[in-house]
């Protein structure tokens, strides 16, 4: 084969190789794009059965436990994008830093069945929210460690899919190279 029809070759490899991944981050975008949307739909059958415990008049609109719990879900759906671990856990230390902190009080005791029951929805749909959101987090952290172990030289047959001996070969080889 000459050197021209070689480099078309590659060429066309490439170019079909580019091709798939634009195709595969257009369909990963729309799928996010129907998981964001599924997920606001959820948040607002939440809220519209907490608006309707208000209209059928079992719950005062101006409770504490009504408040908390509406501004929660549309702090949810406002941030459905990206709400993560990290905005969690800041918002949970600011709530429990304050004492009267509605969500540290009243959001989640409650003797209403259908309060408690919308309570329970939301934490699950917040748990979704999460996974969701703070898988890029998990993959990078994930592509971090093998970075590592490349860096540190421990071969991937020599882990053989075992996180605790690749922990102990991490641990061994850092010692080695400290001594």
């Amino acid at each position: 084969m000459s050197n021209i029809a070689q480099n078309a070759e590659w060429l066309s490899g490439v170019v079909i190789l580019f091709a798939y991944l634009w195709i595969f981050s257009v369909i990963r975008l729309k799928y996010q794009e129907y998981r964001n949307t599924k997920l606001k739909f959820k948040f607002f059958a939440l809220r519209d059965r907490l608006a309707l415990l208000v209209n059928q008049g079992e719950l005062e609109e101006n409770s504490i436990q009504f408040g908390a719990l509406r501004d929660s879900i549309n702090y949810s759906i406002a941030s459905i994008d990206d709400l993560s671990i990290m905005h969690v856990a800041r918002m949970l230390i600011d709530a429990l830093q304050d004492e009267s902190s509605s969500l540290s009080h009243s959001l989640f005791r409650t003797e209403h069945e259908e309060v408690q029951s919308i309570s329970e929805a939301y934490l699950q749909l917040n748990r979704e929210l999460l996974v969701k959101n703070s898988s890029t987090v998990f993959f990078s952290i994930f592509l971090r460690l093998l970075e590592l172990i490349r860096l540190l030289g421990i071969s991937a047959a020599a882990v053989k899919n075992t996180p605790r001996k690749a922990i102990m070969l991490i641990d061994n080889v850092a010692s080695t190279k400290a001594a």
